[in-house]
């Protein structure tokens, strides 16, 4: 017997708040075949959106196994849980996650990026999905400027870009008016016929009678799992007749202009009760138009060379940051204007370094980069370097007669405290004896008499 599409046995989910752990699933246990139509029911907090996503591999369970098509997700890595998302699964939610700066036909092509196909495919793919949700005429159209219903369609469309084998919904009809609400239910019930897996989380009971089974959650556990055969039965024999009389009415004004559609059964429901007009013309209704083709199979993906693919990835990202950026002017001035600021700030502040740098080695070569002065002591510091009396100006006329040495100079300095009314200071004087001073252009010696220097607390003289 061939293992369910879906199955988890034993599945558990934990949340850590504080020094607490909550478990909002505890000990699920279910099994989805291909091509039911599934609807989950249960007050807030129960675990539904919670489920979902372990369903859509979004999140992992904290104990438990997991299994799709018989193959255990534990053992998956992160880049093969992201390829079986974008392969198998397509997702529809409450707020659409539409992305603001692209038209509908770019929102519902994204998807076939990840699975490296050509600009043309699918864009040619991504019209026929518009088309078959009843917003061919909406394509260039962003998601401002479409109403709630049209942006779902869009959200459904961009689910099936590749392929949609499960389609997962988490309150599609949250967000919408009860007429809306029902268009998108006729095109999750259409998808099912063609042999889609839908499984839809929902608050609305009405919702949930359109699927064929109905699972009930509270407290994060399963409460109840029922078939709803007769109620199914009852609406596919409702929605054939209303097919057949759709078929009839429309058979004159299509005529041998458009193919016949394909023998999908309950899927003419959909197409009975979504015929509509949109801006005074007729067109095609949804659900049958890109599944004429392949409909439940994934987009093939395009294996090009390496080089080729990551020119590709490439392009994507740049052309679609480039339309993140033209859709939001002002922020990107704003952003751009923070950028300069900071570069121009890090420049100014390295360029006062430098400049202090400079100036301190300026004002160090000016004071005498190759003068050595001797003190007496043993070290800086010293207390009783004052009271030793073992330099005398000999030694300075020894050490001048050195070949290294060019000149040398006795120095006398003396300290002395000055106490007035208001205030007290302090005066070094400095005695120094003859000293040649020489010219650093032409290097000739010139004499200079003897002078003395005093520094204080108000500047310097000589």
């Amino acid at each position: 017997m061939e293992p369910p599409l879906l199955e988890l046995v034993g599945v558990t989910r934990r949340f850590r708040t504080g020094e607490r752990d909550v478990a909002v699933l505890k000990g699920i246990d279910l099994s989805i075949r291909a091509g039911e139509f599934v609807a989950i029911v249960g007050p807030s907090g129960s675990g539904k959106s919670t489920l979902l996503n372990l369903l859509g591999c979004l999140d992992a369970p904290s104990s438990g196994t997991y299994r799709i098509a018989g193959r255990e997700t534990d053992s998956l890595h992160d880049d093969a849980l992201a390829q079986l998302r974008c392969e198998r699964f397509g997702f529809v939610f409450q707020c659409y996650n539409l992305l603001p700066h692209l038209d509908a036909l770019a929102n519902v092509a994204l998807p076939a990026i990840y699975r490296r196909v050509s600009g043309q495919v699918r864009t040619a793919r991504a019209a026929a999905l518009l088309a078959g949700v009843g917003l061919a005429a909406h394509a260039a159209h962003r998601p401002a400027q479409l109403s709630g219903g049209q942006q779902q369609r869009v959200a459904i469309a961009r689910a099936l870009m590749n392929g949609g084998d499960v389609i997962l919904a988490d309150e599609p009809t949250g967000a919408l008016d009860s007429v809306s609400g029902q268009e998108i239910i006729d095109i999750l019930a259409g998808l099912n016929a063609l042999g889609h897996t839908v499984i839809v989380v929902t608050h609305d009971m009405g919702v949930a009678a359109r699927a064929r089974r109905m699972i009930e959650m509270r407290d994060g556990e399963v409460v109840a799992d029922r078939a709803q055969a007769q109620a199914q039965a009852q609406a596919q024999a409702q929605a054939q007749a209303q097919a057949q009389a759709q078929a009839q009415a429309q058979a004159g004004a299509l005529g041998a202009s458009r193919p016949a559609a394909p023998d999908c059964g309950s899927a003419h429901a959909s197409v009975a009760r979504n015929a509509r007009r949109v801006d005074d013309r007729a067109v095609a209704p949804y659900a049958v138009a890109p599944y004429a083709v392949a409909p439940c199979a994934a987009l093939p993906s395009q294996r090009t060379g390496r080089v080729d693919g990551v020119a590709a990835r490439w392009a994507a990202v740049v052309q679609e940051a480039w339309l993140a950026l033209l859709s939001h002017r002002l922020r990107t001035l704003l952003t751009m204007l923070g950028v300069v600021i900071g570069i121009a700030a890090v420049v100014t502040i390295a360029a006062l370094g430098e400049g202090a740098k400079r100036h301190l080695l300026a004002a160090l070569t000016s004071m005498g980069s190759h003068t050595i002065s001797i003190y007496p002591g043993r070290d800086w510091g010293d207390t009783e370097a004052a009271s030793i009396r073992t330099l005398v100006a000999a030694d300075a006329t020894a050490l001048a007669t050195q070949p290294y040495l060019d000149s040398a100079t006795p120095e006398v300095a003396a300290a002395c405290c000055s106490v007035t009314a208001t205030s007290t200071s302090r005066h070094s004087s400095m005695a120094l004896a003859s000293i040649t001073f020489r010219c650093a252009a032409c290097g000739w010696p010139r004499a200079a008499r003897s002078a003395a220097t005093k520094y204080g607390t108000k500047g310097k003289w000589r």
